[in-house]
């Protein structure tokens, strides 16, 4: 036990990272966190409009893009886990399949927005739309 530990003091590893990563995922959580209070104030003052309007959205789709993202930070964690295991190869295969992962979320975000503008929906149709 060292001499530290013995004292009562526990010594804490420092965040992984640099500091200015933080700043950047602090930023992003409180970006994200306003744009949801704004979606929620106003989604609470158009109700009607919303619960109409998002049943037109694809659920498959939405599925899909889901799936993807999910799947492609799961092949990041096991990247991160190759590289720290010095297996380049794997790693590299698995950044391969997380790339292809953000390839389908952008065909299926494509056809998804063509989709709907070529219904002749586009941002200033109405308030669901701004979301």
């Amino acid at each position: 036990m060292s001499e530290s530990v013995a004292q009562g003091v526990i010594e804490k590893e420092p965040l992984p990272g640099d500091l200015a990563i933080w700043f950047f995922i602090m930023a992003e959580m409180l970006v994200f966190g306003v744009f949801f209070i704004v979606y929620v104030f106003v989604r609470s003052n158009n109700i009607e409009l919303f619960n109409t309007y998002q049943l037109e959205l694809h659920r498959i789709a939405g599925v899909i893009n889901t799936m993807a993202l999910i799947t492609s930070s799961y092949f990041v964690a096991l990247a991160v886990h190759a590289i720290k295991k010095d297996n380049i190869k794997r790693t590299g295969n698995m950044l391969l399949l997380a790339l292809a992962m953000g390839l389908v979320f952008l065909v299926v975000k494509i056809w998804e927005y063509s989709h709907v503008f070529g219904a002749g929906i586009h941002l200033s149709t109405n308030t669901f739309y701004t979301f």
